[in-house]
C-alpha cells in the first residue's frame, strides 16, 4: 500500500509542478498547446485537485497500477516545461529564437531535472 500512496503523491506533485512550470513558461512567451489545459489555465490548486480526483478514480475502479505510467508521462511533460522555462528565461543562450542554445538547454534541462527527480522515480520503480 505504501508504494501506491507514494505513486499517488508523486502523480499529484508532478501535476502541480507541471502547472507551475506552465505558468512560468506562459509568462516567458510560450503558448499552451493542450486544449483542455486552456480551460483551467495554470492554477496550481485546481491542477492538484484534478490530479487527486484522478487518483481517487483510479483507486475506486481498481486501476492503481496505471499510476506509474502516468507518473512517467507527467515527468516527461515537466522536463519539457522546464526546458521551455530555461530557454525563455534566457538562462542559456539568447531566448526562444536561438536553436543552438535550445538544443543545449534541453540537454541541460534533462540533466537538471533527472538529478532532482531521479530519487523519486527510483522509489517508484524499485518499490
Amino acid at each position: 500500500m505504501a508504494s501506491k500512496s507514494m505513486s499517488a503523491l508523486a502523480f499529484i506533485g508532478l501535476n502541480v509542478l507541471d502547472a507551475y512550470l506552465t505558468k512560468v513558461a506562459l509568462t516567458l512567451g510560450a503558448r499552451e498547446l493542450n486544449p483542455l489545459a486552456v480551460l483551467f489555465g495554470s492554477d496550481l490548486l485546481l491542477k492538484g485537485l484534478l490530479a487527486a480526483a484522478i487518483v481517487l478514480g483510479l483507486y475506486f475502479w481498481g486501476k492503481m497500477r496505471l499510476l506509474l505510467p502516468l507518473c512517467f508521462g507527467m515527468f516527461g511533460v515537466c522536463l519539457w516545461n522546464l526546458a521551455l522555462c530555461l530557454i525563455g528565461g534566457g538562462l542559456i543562450g539568447h531566448g526562444m529564437g536561438n536553436i543552438v542554445s535550445a538544443v543545449g538547454i534541453v540537454a541541460f534541462g534533462l540533466g537538471f531535472a533527472y538529478a532532482l527527480l531521479l530519487p523519486l522515480m527510483l522509489c517508484l520503480i524499485y518499490r
